[in-house]
């Protein structure tokens, strides 16, 4: 079939074209965007190319391709092909459009030089993407200037985008929270003089005066000598010793004194994370019998006869100010007994006295 006279069979003629008013419309509307982004067209030679190899040109390109965050190396932001150039690449790039000559390069070309220059395979759907984004014209060709052009329009959306996605929004009036305590409560426990304990899993305990819920004392369980922290899983005060027990998610039991709130001495190496404890006094024999239970369904039951003497027993074996013992070392001791049987099927969820 033969073409229609009246369409424009040339690039020239396509050129020459009347202009529409939408057409007019759709490119004072680009021509803005690109005068915001990039400055005003009219200031420039609309016909001379970027070189890379020129001072000021080659600025202007290292000016995109930090503002578009393309290091030197070869990077990859997302699906894009254009976010994987280099620097290098772009100068490869820039020459295949010096030698495509005065009308840039078409679409075939494109893709060649995309595919050589980027070392891409199976990729020519995308670049024919890329290819029609760019030929804002519809001719058929584009040129160094419309590519710099689109990579910086890029810019200026996906800065757009990262500053929505950077605002900070306040509600006002804040809000404000008298909560004691900022992570879940693991313990609510009634003390012998009736006030509670509550402990939270960042190893945050609060002594509440029952008469009105105001704070007696409180203290951060789980912070060794060492100043590292640890999740607590439980805790128990013993009021009769005046000793508060937590016990921790690296499986050990860290000892108190409830009256100056110092760590007293530290069990390590349990076999499994003590989920849920209970633990009884003895104080005509200074015994302390903590029963723990775990994630696996185990019981166990450790006995520390005359406990005072038994700590300073491993303090003066270790000769450290806080004696850190593990379960095997304990066990070495005739006061301390350790037994473990599986009584459950699934993890112990509480236990009862």
């Amino acid at each position: 079939m033969a073409p229609s006279l009246d369409r424009p069979q040339t690039v020239n003629e396509f050129r020459d074209r009347p202009v529409s008013r939408r057409e007019r419309a759709q490119k004072a509307k680009t021509d803005q965007i690109v005068n915001h982004v990039v400055g005003n067209p009219l200031h420039r030679d609309r016909e001379r190319r970027l070189s890379v190899t020129d001072p000021t040109d080659a600025g202007k390109v290292a000016t995109i391709l930090q503002r578009m965050n393309i290091q030197t190396t070869e990077c990859r932001l997302g699906g894009k092909i254009e976010d994987s150039i280099s620097l290098e690449q772009l100068q490869d790039i820039h020459d295949s459009f010096e030698q495509g000559g005065e009308d840039g390069l078409s679409i075939d070309e494109f893709k060649l030089v995309f595919e050589k220059i980027l070392g891409i395979n199976n990729a020519e759907r995308q670049i024919e993407r890329l290819f029609k984004k760019i030929d804002t014209s519809a001719d058929g060709f584009i040129d160094w200037d419309e590519f710099c052009s689109y990579m910086q329009l890029e810019y200026a959306e996906k800065e757009a985008v990262g500053k929505r996605g950077a605002t900070i929004k306040f509600v006002i009036p804040a809000i404000q929270s008298h909560a004691a305590h900022r992570e879940e409560i693991i313990r609510l426990r009634v003390l012998a003089d009736g006030n509670l304990m509550t402990v939270s899993k960042d190893g945050q305990m609060f002594c509440w005066k029952a008469k009105d819920l105001t704070i007696d004392k409180s203290m951060r369980l789980g912070i060794t000598e060492d100043r590292s922290k640890c999740w607590v899983t439980d805790c128990s005060i013993v009021s009769s010793m005046n000793r508060i027990f937590a016990f921790t998610g690296d499986r050990e039991i860290l000892i108190y004194d409830s009256v100056s709130l110092e760590l007293y001495c530290r069990i390590t190496n349990f076999e499994s994370v003590p989920l849920r404890v209970h633990c009884y006094a003895v104080p005509l024999e200074g015994q302390i019998i903590i029963i723990l239970c775990d994630g696996l369904g185990c019981i166990s039951v450790l006995s520390i006869k005359r406990l005072a003497d038994t700590i300073r027993e491993w303090k003066n074996k270790t000769n450290d100010e806080i004696p850190i013992v593990t379960l095997s070392e304990a066990l070495g001791s005739s006061t301390v007994k350790f037994f473990r049987w599986k009584a459950h099927d699934d993890w112990v969820t509480e236990v009862y006295s």
